[in-house]
């Protein structure tokens, strides 16, 4: 973490910047460390196979929301194979990075806007295709957050009023970093278990292990965003691959409701 960064985590009490737990993370200067991250992980680009066999059928008439888009990772993995993209997010920082990012695509109609997902999404009733989190919903979803209950139905609410007739979810949420197997944060548990009970989306697990440079930029760039356990364990391992666990829900967004 830089100088100003952990200034910054002081001032706020901000622990362990990235920690899943912490509202506040995307709040600090941290969104060139945050690429230096995720464009380490997923070394057998299992994700990017993923999104593309999800868009590729398509033939470039979908129009996509990206929820919680951070700096352009999931846009920019679908933006050959779709018409337009939405990129939300709470942090303006992270959104010139995606916009930056996203003009390198080639792709003509995009539209990059800060938004809080608490509040009414700002598009028009079915108006996208496919909506698209990554790691972005379980902030609200979080069991450590006493409105979840309340935070995820209007959400899905509001995910299922944009969306066109057939229209498409996926969501992405970590199942873990540092484990030998997938496994879902404790915090979690009841968020991920309403995807696949109450809005019958069908799960998939993802093995999106890190391959860092070295073991010293891998201890420190997961201690910033994952918690000083990993950064330890990391370097009592000495290998700059650090297994890493990603669950996909997707389908048609439904509800017992």
């Amino acid at each position: 973490m830089g100088q100003k960064e952990k200034q910054v985590a002081t001032e706020t009490g901000v622990q362990g910047a990235g920690s899943l737990r912490s509202t506040e993370v995307y709040a600090l200067p941290v969104s060139e460390r945050y690429d230096a991250l995720i464009t380490k992980e997923d070394r057998a680009k299992n994700i990017d196979y993923f999104l593309g066999n999800v868009c590729a059928g398509a033939g470039k008439v979908l129009d996509v929301l990206d929820l919680g888009a951070g700096t352009g990772r999931l846009s920019c993995i679908v933006a050959p194979h779709v018409r337009s993209i939405t990129a939300l997010d709470a942090s303006e920082g992270m959104l010139k990075r995606a916009e930056a990012k996203l003009a390198g695509t080639g792709l003509q109609h995009v539209r990059v806007q800060v938004a809080d997902l608490r509040e009414r999404l700002p598009l028009e009733d079915q108006s996208v295709d496919l909506v698209m989190a990554g790691w972005s919903i379980c902030y609200l979803a979080s069991e450590s957050n006493p409105q979840q209950e309340h935070h995820l139905k209007q959400l899905m609410q509001e995910i299922r009023r944009v969306l066109r007739p057939q229209g498409k979810v996926m969501i992405l949420e970590t199942l873990g970093t540092g484990h030998a197997q997938p496994e879902a944060p404790d915090f979690l548990a009841n968020y991920m278990r309403a995807l696949e009970e109450e809005y019958r989306l069908t799960k998939s697990i993802l093995d999106t292990s890190f391959a860092f440079d070295s073991v010293q930029q891998a201890a420190l760039l997961c201690r910033d965003f994952f918690g000083d356990a990993v950064g330890d364990q990391i370097e009592r391992e000495n290998s700059p691959i650090v297994p890493s666990w990603t669950g996909i829900w997707f389908g048609e967004l439904s509800s017992k409701e």
